[in-house]
């Protein structure tokens, strides 16, 4: 009787041993990476080259950085500059914007994965000229992280503080961080007070992925002029819907439903409804007077044909007076030579609101 043939016996795969030679091998190439890394940073001539390029693609401007101190990659990607000079060309002699330094600094992990905190961030003596980023001529003599032990300025810990002045105003600004180890980062609950010249915002900031609750808010020019609560979230591509409970002047009341879109280069279009409890002439009077003087602040005079192209409102007022229907078109109108009473019954039988009163 024949024998059968014996079958050939498998080698058992050692799985433990190939995926161990596996990390090895990437944890010994992430290690030299890393190492190159570490060692690619200095204040060479060529980083310097490399800097300047870097922020003359991103500004349009010609860059030109007087002193590169340090630039580090590698466990910290971190730069430290001074006196640095933005112009449209060469041929300009006139600094359009200038920087007498900058310090910023975040983890490699923290870019990596794209937390947004930070470890070091000092600018120092930023000046723009009048119509590069404002009519008016801006400078900030600091804007810069501030840790800080006082609970009452910041409960979390630290501060993004800044400070100077855009044309005649003077300007201050400072938003909660919250420091987490060597890091600082923005707070899902972060308050602010922003003040330029006479202009004043204070408010707390809550912030969620596609919305925003802005809380505590209170605009004075200089007295208050509106107080209340407002959430913003997202409502598809460039579109924004604010709602919330607003107080204008001392009694008007007001529940904003508006959805803001466009911006960019074209108009910003503005359309929905005001549900205005309680309206008082006085109130929407001193409205209007706060908001010339911010623009007369800013300096954003425009004409009325400037106005019109700048925005395109279509909105509804509603009151117990009745429903006023509001455009870029007769908005200029509706709050000339305001009466005692708004609005009127003429206004709303001239601009009468689309469709069933809502």
């Amino acid at each position: 009787m024949s024998e059968e043939p014996e079958e050939p016996v498998k080698e058992k795969r050692n799985w433990f041993m190939t995926i161990f030679k596996t990390v090895f091998f990437v944890a010994a190439f992430l290690l030299v990476i890393f190492t190159v890394m570490a060692n690619m940073g200095g204040n060479s001539d060529t980083l310097k080259g490399a800097i300047e390029e870097f922020l003359a693609g991103s500004t349009g401007y010609q860059v030109k950085i007087s002193t590169l101190n340090h630039m580090s990659f590698f466990p910290t990607i971190g730069i430290d500059i001074e006196d640095v000079q933005m112009r449209p060309n060469a041929e300009v002699p006139d600094r359009l914007i200038s920087v007498g330094s900058a310090r910023a600094a975040m983890s490699f992990w923290a870019v990596t994965f794209s937390s947004g905190k930070l470890r070091v961030l000092d600018i120092e003596e930023f000046h723009a000229l009048a119509g590069t980023l404002n009519p008016q001529p801006l400078y900030l003599e600091h804007v810069g992280i501030l840790e800080t032990e006082d609970e009452y300025e910041s409960p979390d810990g630290a501060l993004l503080r800044g400070s100077g002045a855009l044309g005649d105003h003077s300007i201050s600004f400072q938003i909660n961080m919250e420091k987490q180890g060597r890091e600082f980062g923005f707070a899902p609950e972060r308050g602010f007070d922003v003040s330029v010249g006479d202009f004043s915002a204070q408010g707390v900031l809550h912030g969620n992925p596609g919305r925003i609750k802005l809380q505590d808010l209170r605009i004075a020019v200089p007295e208050d002029v509106i107080t209340g609560h407002l959430n913003f979230s997202g409502r598809g591509k460039k579109k924004i819907k604010a709602e919330g409970k607003i107080t204008i002047g001392a009694l008007s009341a007001i529940e904003p439903d508006l959805v803001f879109g466009g911006g960019g280069e074209g108009p910003i279009h503005v359309s929905g409804k005001l549900k205005a409890e309680t309206i008082r002439v006085e109130d929407i009077k001193a409205l209007l007077a706060a908001h010339d003087k911010l623009i007369n602040i800013l300096a954003l005079d425009r004409s009325e044909e400037e106005q019109k192209a700048w925005h395109d409102i279509d909105l509804d007022l509603v009151t117990n007076n009745g429903c006023l229907h509001i455009t870029s078109d007769n908005i200029a109108e509706i709050f000339t030579g305001l009466s005692q009473i708004f609005p009127t019954e003429s206004q709303i039988e001239q601009y009468p609101c689309k469709g069933p009163v809502p």
